[in-house]
């Protein structure tokens, strides 16, 4: 039987302790042609677990990197107006912060078809991309963003500096919570990064998700961020975590900024964050996170009732959206195609594919051809982009069923 339990800690290798389950889920990003639709579902099981000792917070077990990344990854960032404004203002705000010229390399991990780089190429800085997901990659290079298809590590590290030499700004966007051994890519950053650049992480933030409930636990994301437990991380590598600041992106979000001790002077956001941590989590893990947990089931209960309930009434339910976190939540609460009869889907990649149950993904149109009663939003974290989208449907009486962070009805 395998086994891809994660016993110890990501950061210190210290016992974890598990708090929550949420049963057995396929890859996130797993979505099948017709003809795979009869062959079983891998699946692995979904939970968290808390470090006593570091107040690191992580999966319970993992998938294989090469599951989800290689076999199973359609994810592209470069599709949404939400994303597109966020990554144009974060490649000005480096820019302007670090004095980028047209002489300085910015390194993303995790780069995806591109869509950050081009905005730092049109700005007028080197660029180059490093990503697993070969599909990705190929749209990426067809781009005319130089990317390699690759695991970041401190060999992946080596080659670029031999090629090109060192980085002063490493990205990493709603990825570094995805690397299967963070050590070994921190030993990378080590590497690549110049003596004065910086290592910048976006990644949702989890005291943004223990307060608010606005994401979910999925398998791409191994670790759930808290400052007080990767400032551990950063300073085990000869590093700091010099500035934190949250963001609204995926539901709540936190950037981070890490370079080499003693370059660039702490901001009291560092502690200002771990104080808060501190206050509302840490000093109480186990009963706190516990009770967390509990929401959490409640939240996926409460939506898969009100959906069969509608479905009883003989309602049409439909959905928007197939995200990696939309696919995973259907699936762990027991949603399929005698429920939501389909998702619309703008990217290109998912559309005419299936989740594993059998729900088909459909362009977005369908939406408003086909006017089912209900549509559920599984792309909540662009909410505010897609409602306004949506009037065509809901003028005619559509309603829309937000999942995420609190249960409603729009419309």
């Amino acid at each position: 039987m395998e086994n891809y339990s994660l016993a110890r800690c990501r950061i210190c290798n210290s016992k974890v302790t598990r708090f929550l389950d949420l049963g057995k889920t396929h890859p996130p990003e797993e979505f099948r042609r017709k003809s795979e639709l009869g062959r079983p579902i891998r699946t692995f099981p979904l939970g968290l677990s808390y470090c006593p000792k570091c107040g690191q917070v992580q999966l319970s077990h993992e998938i294989p990197p090469d599951v989800m990344y290689k076999q199973h990854f359609f994810y592209d960032y470069s599709i949404t107006k939400t994303g597109d404004k966020h990554y144009t203002e974060l490649a000005e705000l480096l820019k302007k912060k670090y004095k980028l010229t047209n002489r300085d390399l910015v390194v993303d991990v995790g780069s995806n078809t591109g869509k950050l780089l081009m905005i730092f190429r049109k700005i007028g800085v080197k660029i180059l991309g490093v990503d697993p997901a070969t599909r990705l990659v190929r749209v990426a290079r067809k781009n005319g963003v130089p990317t390699i298809d690759s695991y970041f590590d401190s060999a992946c590290a080596k080659r670029i500096v031999k090629a090109q030499g060192q980085a002063r700004v490493i990205t990493c966007n709603n990825v570094f919570d995805h690397v299967t051994d963070l050590h070994e890519f921190m030993r990378g950053v080590r590497i690549l990064l110049k003596e004065d650049g910086v290592f910048v992480v976006e990644d949702p933030y989890f005291l943004t998700f223990f307060k608010t409930l606005g994401h979910v636990v999925y398998h791409q994301q191994l670790d759930y961020i808290l400052v007080k437990a990767f400032a551990k991380l950063f300073d085990a590598h000869g590093m700091e975590l010099i500035d934190c600041e949250r963001i609204p992106w995926h539901g709540g979000s936190i950037r981070m900024y890490i370079a080499f001790k003693d370059v660039y002077k702490v901001n009291r956001h560092v502690q200002e964050f771990i104080n808060e941590e501190n206050r509302l989590v840490l000093k109480n893990e186990p009963k706190a996170l516990k009770s967390w947990g509990g929401k959490i089931l409640a939240q996926r209960d409460d939506m898969a009732s009100l959906l069969k309930k509608l479905k009883r009434q003989g309602k049409s339910i439909g959905a928007i959206g197939a995200s990696a976190k939309g696919n995973c939540l259907l699936y762990y609460s027991g949603i399929g195609p005698k429920t939501v009869d389909f998702i619309t889907e703008k990217s290109n990649l998912k559309v005419g594919r299936y989740t594993p149950l059998g729900i088909p993904i459909v362009k977005d149109e369908v939406l408003f051809r086909k006017q089912p009663d209900y549509a559920l939003l599984l792309a909540w974290n662009f909410s505010d982009e897609l409602l306004a989208k949506l009037s065509p449907y809901t003028s005619k009486g559509g309603k829309i069923i937000v999942p995420i962070p609190k249960l409603k009805i729009v419309g």
